[in-house]
């Protein structure tokens, strides 16, 4: 079995119906719309599988969020018992058939997108990967997409100046949600990922999203980045994962990066080549954040131990 980079045969274009077999096979190209159905339906067997195995054979709890932290009680991988060893390598072999057809149809949509295969990569990025792959549910084929010099982008994006600003706050909030929860609880790092990169990249993507349709004034670039930092701040407090008192020490920081941020965006919207791979673009931007809090992550300093004496004198 040839893992294919090139272009789709003509027995396996976008618009043809997927059989069973092409499930297993890199070669071709799938539409949004298959790979839409194809993924929410695996999605739904293997969580339900997963839960099963988990519950009945293991006696363990399974939830969506334990894709992401299959052991609560475990910090470290060398703090792992006999037992905890077996379910995770169980769990592994039970997704290893959905991960094979995850990354074919991935390939395929990459493909039929006009997309470069090595994207493919970003099937492994955790919660990166959500938008990922809503994204590939989106974008249309590559020979339905405008052409020229257009983004695939633009024509999801309305051409309203209000609409286009929707769109920017839409994208960015639920992603600054999703990047402050990966790094607080997850990789438990409170530092440059989450006070410096991500107000930048709110405020960058926000500005890039709000120029793709209609080139902007820096004036309205800006003013997109700020709304978009702030709301994200409105939320984190609203969902209580943050309190008042860390959001406004935080906006102190994150108000001028984001700007910083938005006069970016505002300056790489006006290139050509940025409308031309915007998807790559937008791909290379979210991997910034979680990069930058990994490298926290593992670099952090194992915490001092400190003995301590009690003693009562009568």
């Amino acid at each position: 079995m040839s893992f294919e980079i090139g272009r789709a045969s003509p027995s396996l274009k976008a618009g043809n119906p997927l059989k069973i077999s092409d499930l297993w096979t890199f070669t071709g190209a799938t539409g949004r719309g298959t790979y839409a159905l194809v993924g929410f339906i695996g999605f739904a067997l293997k969580h339900n599988l997963d839960r099963v195995v988990a519950t009945y054979v293991f006696h363990r709890p399974w939830g969506l969020f334990n894709y992401w932290v299959p052991l609560h009680d475990v910090a470290r991988i060398t703090a792992l018992q006999r037992e905890d060893i077996i379910f995770l390598e169980s769990m592994v072999l039970l997704s290893l058939p959905f991960i094979w057809v995850g990354l074919a149809l991935t390939v395929k949509r990459l493909r039929s997108a006009g997309l470069p295969v090595p994207l493919v990569l970003l099937f492994f990025v955790p919660f990166l990967n959500l938008v990922f792959f809503l994204l590939l549910c989106l974008l249309p084929a590559r020979e339905s997409s405008v052409t020229g010099d257009s983004s695939s982008f633009e024509p999801l994006l309305p051409e309203s100046r209000a609409g286009s600003a929707a769109v920017a706050v839409l994208v960015t909030v639920p992603l600054g949600i999703g990047l402050v929860l990966l790094g607080v609880n997850i990789l438990t790092t409170y530092g440059w990922g989450v006070f410096v990169a991500l107000p930048f990249t709110v405020g960058f993507m926000a500005a890039l999203i709000y120029g793709l349709r209609q080139p902007p004034s820096l004036h309205d670039s800006l003013g997109v980045s700020f709304l978009a930092i702030t709301l994200l701040g409105l939320s984190l407090l609203a969902f209580a994962i943050e309190g008042l008192l860390c959001i406004l020490m935080a906006a102190v920081i994150a108000l001028p990066l984001a700007g910083i941020g938005g006069a970016f965006g505002y300056l790489a919207q006006r290139r050509r080549w940025v409308h031309q791979a915007g998807p790559v673009f937008f791909s290379v931007i979210l991997i910034f954040v979680p990069v930058v809090q990994w490298t926290e992550h593992v670099a952090a300093p194992a915490p001092p131990i400190y003995t301590v004496r009690t003693a009562v004198d009568v």
